[in-house]
């Protein structure tokens, strides 16, 4: 498995524009694209139909390559439990849900997405990456004691549907 950019089929926005990647890509047996942090309900009104079509894409141009392709998907996002928040940080910067989970909403459109454009496999990032807000292990049932940012859900499935 080779992990890309997102944009590696054009070179483009996240990705160095050296077409030898291309000739890399080709030489994997399966392709999996960065895409934590490109796709959010709160910039594009229409992220998961933004994150299918390109799923959809990636997908025709690595099957032209023989190529399988495994699209990522990912729980949400935020750099908030990497920072320290001291007197220096500026909470604009590292906020907390940077891209909401949306009580798995979020997550279910990315593996909706994914699914509906006829993806074979899925890498999920990540299983245990608490500081970057993406983990998707559960931690626990009951409310810390003191003030808390979390949601607390009974019965997650983030596990099991992750299968």
């Amino acid at each position: 498995m080779l992990g890309v950019p997102t944009y590696f089929r054009d070179l483009s926005v996240d990705t160095n524009p050296d077409p030898y990647l291309h000739k890399l890509i080709e030489s994997a047996d399966v392709v999996m694209p960065w895409m934590v942090q490109r796709f959010t309900p709160l910039v594009h009104l229409f992220d998961a139909a933004r994150y299918e079509e390109q799923v959809k894409a990636d997908l025709a141009w690595c099957a032209e390559r023989h190529v399988d392709y495994a699209p990522c998907v990912s729980p949400g996002f935020s750099w908030y439990n990497m920072h320290h928040h001291g007197k220096a940080d500026n909470a604009m910067i590292y906020p907390l849900n940077q891209i909401p989970r949306q009580k798995g909403r979020f997550y279910w459109n990315e593996i909706s997405g994914a699914v509906q454009a006829k993806a074979k496999m899925l890498y999920v990032a990540m299983f245990d990456e608490m500081d970057e807000g993406t983990a998707i292990f559960k931690c626990s049932n009951t409310t810390p004691r003191r003030a808390s940012n979390y949601v607390i859900m009974r019965g997650c499935r983030r596990i099991t549907i992750s299968g």
